[in-house]
């Protein structure tokens, strides 16, 4: 979570971080995601009781704005376990 001088950032604060990206859609919803309804009247009815989305979203954008690549996972090692049965 992004931390002002004082502490933690409430959720207002972040979004009026998140404001102008938001304002300037620089942010891409699936136009075909069953959740993308939801997710704008959610942001649309911000401070409201149900924020879980926009709460993530905002946690989200203040990550990538910190550290804007994520590298990608590590090769997993791949096996195969021969288990030979005496009889």
């Amino acid at each position: 979570m992004a931390e002002s001088r004082s502490g933690p950032q409430s959720k207002a604060a972040r979004f009026n971080d998140r404001l102008p990206k938001i304002r300037y859609k620089k942010i891409y919803l699936p136009e075909f995601a069953i959740w993308r309804e939801a997710s704008i009247a959610e942001v649309v009815a911000f401070p409201g009781e149900f924020d879980d989305q926009f709460n993530a979203m905002t946690q989200y954008l203040d990550f990538m704005d910190a550290n804007p690549t994520i590298p990608p996972p590590q090769p997993r090692a791949i096996g195969v376990v021969v288990v030979a049965r005496r009889h």
